[in-house]
């Protein structure tokens, strides 16, 4: 049970919004911020053909919660991978768009997702 708690302790520090740590409203907004994170987790996943979890590449993290800090603080994403095809890594990023104010929840839907498995990629 305790790691459970522990590895979905991780999830909400790898996949949350900015507005999530500044302790702002939540909204449909904040979930595209968490899609996009599963989309990158898929794309990332189909081009190595192993997963990679959330900022790794990134060593001065050296525990969980610093990710939802230098997320929100200073903008910190995971890197998408130069061999990422530019619509995917398009998409991505408006995702990941700092202020949920100009995230667009029709930017990120469930039919330019569901593309991902149609394009050749996985």
């Amino acid at each position: 049970m305790l790691a459970a708690c522990f590895s979905l302790f991780t999830i909400v520090n790898t996949h949350s919004a900015p507005e999530v740590y500044f302790g702002e409203k939540y909204s449909t907004k904040s979930d595209v911020f968490s899609i996009g994170v599963i989309i990158w987790e898929t794309i990332c996943r189909c081009l190595v053909g192993d997963y990679l979890r959330p900022y790794k590449e990134f060593k001065k993290i050296k525990i969980d919660y610093q990710i939802i800090i230098h997320s929100a603080k200073h903008g910190l994403r995971p890197t998408i991978p130069d061999s990422c095809p530019a619509s995917w890594a398009d998409l991505i990023r408006r995702c990941w768009v700092r202020s949920f104010v100009w995230r667009s929840v029709g930017g990120c839907t469930t039919t330019s997702a569901a593309r991902l498995f149609d394009c050749g990629l996985c």
